[in-house]
């Protein structure tokens, strides 16, 4: 290889680095700070040096942190990387609770946005993508199947920086700004997926610069101006009620509380708030609130994408999209528990696909009983209408993969089902036969005697 030639292609493999290191937000393990880069400033968000426009935007939505409006249903599509003969990734059951945890996030801070899965897993069969080069790899693979319509989560083996095959800096997750996919480390903590759909929708680290000098740094103070604008709100992440931080990887301990004792470059100490799902706590359990900035940001960010129609509550027909409690519930895998003589709501929803002529219909259902007494015991499961229309449905009753019994149910009518079991755990499926133009649902009881 001659000079030229070598010098040209490192001159690309830096600049590679380079553009990847600004186009992405990531979320580190240990104190791998030197590998977190900071974004360029592509220009002003509405509420740099102006919070109170955020403020505007809670007013517009009517917000109330006691009595929740759901704004945005947004769809999710997970693409799970397993190895060349479709083995290692995560369970249904894996990724159930990653949803439930996502969503569980966003209702306890009354964030105005709910998260449905975006119809079946996307499976990537390819070992090469089950590691993912941080550096190398995540804009490739954040390009890969991605999904019109939704937030695009990869769920790999590793993401790390790799020499010689060796995984020297390893990362949690990253969100690629260029491709709007997000990467997360299997059986990472449970804030992770929330932290980085965070990202997905405008939110930046309350550490972000605290590293730099007075120019881009935010302080401690909340009062600090520079020619006219608080610093708290043009500075770091820009959000006034974000308390200034440090990247709190090494500053908590197990019991969430910061034990840094650092200092701003204006020599004030610093006094964060170690629960933010932003930030960088050790212990990513502490992680758990949202400011009310932080969910103004989200519900502009979601309001300006391209798809914001589509998740939208206050478009027309947006109830079709008004998935139940119990997803996602949608195989074997991810069934609900349900209780004895205490009956269960379903319904049957559309799934938003990029285009409303495109959608396409949320069609089967799992819950699963357990018997838990020895010898054999009457189970009653009735199926019938719940409080709207119902759809031709059918339903089965498996243990493990083996089927005990398959009944139809007309649109409108009931099913009643006597069986004999023993102690085990049970699946019920239930199967919309008929899709409609419209939302749907059906009540199932399940009762011993």
């Amino acid at each position: 290889m001659n000079v030229l030639k070598l010098i040209l292609i490192t001159l690309f493999l830096a600049k590679t680095f380079v553009a990847s290191a600004q186009i992405q937000e990531c979320e580190a393990c240990g104190s791998q700070a030197a590998w977190r880069f900071s974004l360029p400033e592509f220009g002003h968000e509405p509420w740099h040096g102006n919070n109170a426009f955020l403020d505007s935007v809670l007013s517009e939505n009517n917000y109330s942190p006691t009595e929740e409006k759901i704004l945005y249903r947004i769809p999710v599509k997970f693409h799970v990387h397993r190895d060349n003969a479709g083995e290692g990734g995560v369970s249904d059951t894996e990724i159930k609770e990653y949803m439930n945890y996502l969503n569980y996030y966003h209702s306890t801070n009354a964030s105005g946005i709910r998260f449905y899965l975006q119809d079946e897993i996307d499976f990537v069969d390819k070992t090469k993508y089950q590691k993912v080069g941080y550096i190398s790899q995540t804009l490739k693979v954040t390009r890969m199947n991605n999904h019109s319509g939704s937030v695009n989560v990869h769920l790999v083996g590793s993401l790390a920086v790799y020499r010689f095959g060796k995984a020297t800096k390893s990362f949690f997750g990253v969100y690629n700004h260029l491709t709007d996919g997000i990467i997360v480390r299997q059986r990472s903590a449970t804030a992770t997926v929330t932290h980085e759909i965070g990202h997905f929708l405008g939110l930046k680290h309350p550490h972000k610069y605290y590293k730099k000098g007075k120019s881009k740094q935010e302080p401690v103070s909340r009062t600090r101006s520079r020619g006219g604008k608080l610093l708290c709100e043009t500075n770091g992440d820009k959000l006034a009620d974000t308390p200034a931080e440090p990247d709190l990887s090494n500053y908590t301990n197990q019991n969430c509380e910061y034990i840094g004792g650092l200092r701003d470059n204006w020599g004030d100490l610093y006094s964060p708030n170690t629960n933010n799902i932003m930030s960088y706590g050790k212990y990513r359990e502490c992680r758990n609130h949202f400011t009310k900035g932080q969910k103004a940001v989200m519900l502009y960010t979601a309001s300006k994408n391209k798809n914001a129609k589509g998740w939208s509550t206050d478009e027309p027909d947006s109830e079709n999209y008004e998935f139940d409690a119990f997803e996602p519930d949608n195989t074997a895998g991810m069934a609900t528990e349900i209780f004895f003589n205490t009956p269960q709501i379903h319904t049957f929803h559309k799934i938003y696909q990029g285009k409303h002529d495109d959608d396409i219909d949320d069609t089967q259902d799992f819950v699963l009983f357990n018997l838990k007494s020895e010898g054999k015991q009457t189970v009653v499961i009735t199926i019938s209408k719940g409080t709207m229309a119902m759809s031709d449905i059918e339903y089965s009753v498996y243990k493990g993969d083996k089927k005990l019994i398959s009944k139809q149910v007309k649109s409108g009518m009931s099913s009643t089902t006597e069986l004999e079991l023993t102690k085990g755990t049970y699946t019920v499926g239930i199967e919309d036969k008929k899709p409609k133009d419209r939302l749907t649902d059906y009540k199932i009881d399940i009762k011993t005697r």
